[in-house]
Parts: structure tokens; sequence; C-alpha cells
């Protein structure tokens, strides 16, 4: 698309919303994606990591503005705490397209992990739709794990699924500010995500607001979810935080930011 706005003179705003650690690693692309993103007039990131890793992979300035993710008016009911109560079970969540990026395989071997090495009742829920389902679906029912794992598709509102959960695992191999981790966040989930590239970190102020584990271990992600399970009021702290500066990722405040973007050059 760009180098057809390019050939036909048109103004050019371009967006990155995933790092580029996992699709650029061949030297040629990043030579090819350096030169045709310099064709852009303008090019927007989702997080300032993200830009950080643009600026080193492709050699360009890009600017931030974060996603318009949080409406305020629609969660006002959620300014209540969150009951952390003692229950039979802990209800996980995990929602993202059954693909390789999101890495949901990890979450079937952390719940291996918890159910036959620990005493941890838990049930998790993925919700999403992917050409990954079947496998997925495959591993859950060869680790025994049916009883424990279900997976939802065909959702287009989530809203439920965050309501009724206690903890948010997001498991993905790289993002650029994963939209579902923000969601979770405006539900008062505790969350736990994989520290990978980019966005989780930012969004979780360096584990300030929420839980990080190293990218890709299922171990660490159980034992991370073990430490946070016998540190409630931990919990809480680290919930209300990030529930607190949902502010950045408000949805009339970065949508004027993009509308001004689009005003300099309808009327230039």
């Amino acid at each position: 698309m760009i180098i057809l706005a390019y050939i036909l003179n048109l103004k050019i705003i371009a967006r990155i919303n995933a790092s580029p650690d996992f699709y650029l690693k061949n030297i040629f692309k990043k030579f090819f994606f350096s030169k045709i993103y310099r064709h852009a007039n303008i090019i927007i990131v989702n997080s300032n990591d993200l830009k950080k890793k643009v600026q080193k992979f492709l050699k360009i300035n890009p600017i931030v503005i974060y996603n318009p993710s949080y409406n305020k008016k629609k969660k006002l009911f959620l300014k209540s705490k969150k009951n952390f109560k003692k229950k039979k079970f802990i209800n996980l969540l995990n929602v993202g397209r059954l693909v390789y990026q999101k890495n949901q395989i990890l979450l079937i071997k952390t719940m291996k992990y918890l159910k036959f090495k620990t005493a941890i009742k838990f049930k998790l829920k993925i919700v999403g739709n992917g050409n990954l389902y079947n496998y997925l679906k495959k591993e859950i029912l060869e680790n025994k794990l049916d009883s424990e794992i279900k997976i939802i598709k065909n959702i287009t509102n989530p809203s439920k699924y965050f309501k009724n959960s206690d903890y948010f695992i997001l498991s993905s191999l790289y993002e650029g500010l994963p939209n579902a981790l923000i969601e979770a966040i405006s539900f008062k989930n505790i969350i736990i995500s994989s520290n990978c590239p980019t966005g989780p970190r930012e969004i979780l102020l360096n584990g300030k607001a929420g839980y990080l584990f190293k990218n890709n271990d299922h171990i660490h992600l159980a034992k991370i979810l073990i430490k946070s399970l016998k540190n409630k009021k931990q919990n809480l702290k680290k919930v209300n935080l990030a529930f607190n500066l949902l502010k950045r990722f408000d949805e009339e405040k970065n949508c004027r930011k993009y509308l001004s973007i689009l005003n300099k050059f309808i009327y230039d």
C-alpha cells in the first residue's frame, strides 16, 4: 500500500503495531522494510518500547500514540474493589487469536505443571479463534487437561469472561501494545504477562502494576502464579495501580491525537 500511494503521489500515514523482532530477523527483510517505510510522511507506533525497536531495526523515527483502548464511562461500575477471597479453584483467562504469536501452547504446558506438580486447583478459559484451534485442543486432551482448560470460540464480546476471572495471563511471544491486557486491567484482573517485546512491560510499569515472567518459560510462569497466590495484599496493590493508570489509554484522548495528525494532512 505504501508503494502504491507513493506512485500515486499520495500522502502516507503508516502504523506499526507489532515488534519487528520476530518478523524482521532476515537482513533482506530489514533492508526492504526500512526502504519502504521511509516513503511514509509519518509513522505511528503504539508504545515507547516499540518506538525503540523500530528505530533499531528500521532506522526510522516514529511517533507514539497509545491504543485508544479504554473508555472510562463504560467501566465506571468497576471502581469498587474486586473480591479476591479464597475459592475452591482460581479462574484464569487468556484472550487472543489462536496463532503462533499468542503462544497459548505455553499455557497448556504451565497448566500441566500445576496439575501434576502442585495442589493448586484451577480453571483456564482460552477465548479466541485461529488456525491453531485443533492443535491446541489435541494438546489439551493428550495432557488430560480437558476438565481444567476450555477453548471458547466465536465470541465477539468477551466482557463476561474478564468479569468472572481472577487472573488474566498473556502468553505472547511478541506484541505491540496488547489491547486484551488493557481490557483485563479495566476489569481488575490480576495480570501475569510474558515479558515479551513490546508493550506488556510498559503497560505494567516494569512489574509494579502486574507480574512479568520470562518470555516463553512455562516453569517461570507457574512459579510467578504460585507466588502471587500467597500474596493477596501485593496482588491488590498491583491491580489498583494498573487500574488507576488506565487514563494513558483513554479512547477520546488518543483518538484526538490521531485526528490532529489527519487534520494536518487534510488541511495542509
